[in-house]
């Protein structure tokens, strides 16, 4: 990347993976730099409005949000958008709550926030962004106050996965149904993981790296369909030498192998 960054997120717009502030460490960020994967190559965009690290980004109706985060010691109700087509940012509504490390995801043609931290505590209410009527409201709140979740629609239901209730990281998982608008325990993760990463591949809700409270992880675990219980996913790597043999262990389900 052409900056170094921590404790930001990303999110792919007209084929460009966007990277939207963050940290070096000791500041704040409000670069933004975009990955283009036909030419391999970062490239700068427009600078953010406010410099922001542990914010939530998500892509709705072609633009792209940056709710939420952290300057400093102060979590953050400011939601920025970006436009492709006029290359700029300009400010959405606000949150009703300030929040850091919230979990931030697409649900129909409306944007959620779930959980994250005020800084004093973990928080678990809900809220959910109209862009026709540029407000957010307040939703159904969930079992457990969590920061750094890994949101993600699934199967037609908002999964919440792991995340940290400020004390322990957690292995709990809860979803959310549209239809009945109430929270219910989903099967647990087999390792607690707080700022943990999610994507769906394959008909599958992967649950990737994280903190257990003691170690980061380079672990990986992921959902079926079915939504019965967590799998530990065991890639096959390549070694692209000599004609690009494999080795290491292989899941045999593995969307990767064969």
């Amino acid at each position: 990347m052409m900056q170094a960054r921590g404790r930001f997120n990303a999110a792919t717009l007209d084929g460009r993976l966007i990277a939207c502030g963050g940290s070096t460490g000791s500041d704040d960020l409000v670069s933004v730099e975009s990955y283009d994967f036909g030419t391999g190559k970062w490239s700068a965009l427009p600078d953010m409005l406010v410099a922001l690290s542990n914010a939530g980004v998500a892509v709705l109706d072609n633009k792209l949000y940056v709710v939420g985060g952290s300057q400093g010691r102060t979590a953050s109700s400011m939601c920025q958008v970006y436009d492709p087509d006029s290359n700029s940012w300009a400010k959405a509504t606000e949150l009703n709550t300030d929040r850091s490390q919230a979990g931030v995801c697409v649900l129909g043609n409306k944007l959620v926030v779930v959980g994250g931290s005020d800084f004093m505590n973990c928080i678990n209410s809900v809220e959910v962004y109209d862009p026709v009527t540029n407000v957010w409201e307040e939703s159904v709140p969930m079992i457990t106050a969590r920061r750094g979740a890994g949101v993600a629609f699934f199967m037609g239901k908002l999964y919440v996965v792991g995340g940290s209730d400020g004390q322990s990281s957690l292995s709990s998982v809860e979803i959310f149904d549209p239809a009945s608008q109430t929270w219910s325990l989903g099967p647990s993760l087999n390792t607690a993981r707080a700022n943990v990463a999610v994507a769906i591949l394959s008909g599958r809700l992967f649950a990737i790296g994280g903190y257990n409270g003691k170690s980061f992880l380079d672990t990986v675990e992921y959902l079926m369909e079915d939504g019965h219980e967590w799998t530990i996913f065991m890639p096959v790597f390549e070694q692209r030498t000599n004609g690009g043999t494999s080795d290491g262990d292989s899941d045999p389900d593995s969307p990767f192998s064969g």
